[in-house]
């Protein structure tokens, strides 16, 4: 009898599964009829499964069509992890024998998914079979390198990097987690690229002294993209924004960009850094949907002349967009009395022209030790304009708005810090608008 190998799918779930055999004549007294239905209503069917694992294994037992239509489903998404070589070794089996298993793969994923201690890393290393297993997926449409543990792409064997490459030649979709040295010329061989997304990546500059690397055909159909902590330490910028802009990846057809501005320092960015991610959404300001960006994690936010990231007036499509920032933090010295108040947010908000309809807008607001934001270092002449801004301008053309806190306290104690905000909004606090919770993770939700 075949087996499904013990792969797991991308919720994480072992894909394990004895399958029915064409061969074998079923038990009579456990036969079942199938409803005569059309075909293409039973995969309707079927498909609405997807997601449903366990049901699927059971539709899998049932008959010839229905083990199809599962298989389709059950390996849509394929996990491999460096350090699961059995299941790995099973699968490679299983595609070296006749077997349409590997035009069902659609969503690959290649990295860590769970935590390993450091004494693992040769041997996780080492692995030669996902070399093999890549370019036999000749449907892969979606690519997640990387996980919950750092690598280094340049460890990987050379087989196993070079087989990574090729499959980029034909992805619509491409996940970078938590990994380093991932070579700029990546960035060549994504011709049908359509989303990326980057988290927590160090790219490597491997042409040679050249600080200024050149990319030959950069990616020209992206229509999603999502940076986060990713940068080139090897070149003059430690960001990848500079790059992405001298380089113009994703020029004109973004419709959803979400930039997260940290490097993990209690430094404002760069001067270069603010003008690029300015660079990238007046590029393509014609035709974003979405706009999400988070000028600042760790660091206060600093505007030079206080001027916003992006104007709304300027991007006639645009349907949602969100700000954030750092309004405070406790590493960093506060200056006199009056340093503290949302001119920041403002300034965005006043980009909003009048008539203009948004789905949604949504304000981020960080706060490093609650106890630091006491009256006399705010600005209660900006915070009144900023609340007046929001019920006369943005309310009656949003319909939906809420401003976000994330705040950290020494104490743990984020309560007085909120009555605070309340108490200087009152308005938006009577029309629960302010929202307040626990600075753990970042300002993403």
């Amino acid at each position: 009898m075949e087996e499904h190998i013990p792969l797991r799918d991308k919720a994480g779930e072992v894909l394990t599964s004895t399958m029915w055999d064409g061969d074998r004549k079923p038990d009579s007294s456990r036969a079942r009829h199938l409803p005569n239905l059309p075909l293409e209503l039973q995969e309707v069917i079927v498909n609405e499964l997807e997601g449903e694992n366990e049901a699927l294994k059971q539709c899998a037992l049932t008959c010839r069509l229905y083990r199809y239509l599962a298989q389709k489903l059950l390996f849509k998404s394929v996990v491999l992890e460096f350090n699961c070589e059995d299941a790995v070794q099973k699968f490679l089996g299983i595609l070296q024998n006749p077997s349409q298993l590997s035009g069902y793969v659609k969503h690959l994923s290649i990295g860590e998914r769970h935590g390993r201690h450091e004494a693992d890393r040769a041997q996780m290393l080492l692995n030669t079979s996902i070399a093999q297993i890549i370019p036999a997926l000749t449907n892969v449409v979606d690519l997640l390198l990387g996980g919950f543990v750092y690598f280094w792409f340049t460890d990987l064997k050379p087989s196993l990097q070079l087989a990574i490459i090729a499959k980029c030649e034909s992805l619509l979709g491409l996940m970078l987690v938590r990994v380093k040295d991932v070579p700029l010329k990546i960035f060549d061989h994504l011709p049908r690229l359509e989303k990326i997304d980057i988290h927590c990546v160090a790219f490597a500059n491997r042409r040679g002294s050249d600080p200024h690397c050149r990319v030959v055909t950069p990616p020209c159909r992206i229509k999603d993209m999502r940076l986060a902590d990713a940068n080139i330490p090897r070149m003059g910028s430690r960001t990848v924004y500079p790059f992405f802009m001298e380089q113009k990846i994703a020029v004109g057809l973004l419709q959803s960009l979400s930039i997260t501005m940290d490097r993990r320092s209690w430094e404002p960015f760069l001067p270069t850094d603010i003008e690029a991610v300015k660079g990238l959404i007046r590029n393509n300001a014609e035709s974003l949907r979405f706009l999400e960006v988070i000028i600042s994690e760790h660091a206060h936010v600093v505007l030079a002349n206080d001027e916003p990231m992006f104007h709304v007036s300027k991007m006639p499509a645009l349907e949602e967009f969100a700000v954030g920032g750092v309004l405070c933090n406790s590493e960093i010295e506060i200056p006199a009395t009056g340093s503290i108040d949302f001119g920041w947010l403002s300034r965005h908000l006043e980009t909003i022209p009048s008539g203009r309809k948004l789905n949604s807008v949504v304000l981020r607001i960080a706060i490093f030790w609650g106890t630091l934001v006491t009256d006399d270092i705010l600005n209660l002449e900006g915070l009144a304009y900023f609340e007046n801004l929001i019920v006369d301008k943005v309310l009656p053309q949003a319909d939906s708005f809420y401003v976000k806190f994330k705040i950290w306290d020494r104490y743990g104690d984020i309560g007085p810090v909120a009555k605070q905000m309340q108490e200087r909004l009152p308005t938006l606090q009577g029309l629960n608008v302010l929202h307040f919770e626990e600075y753990r993770t970042g300002l993403g939700d």
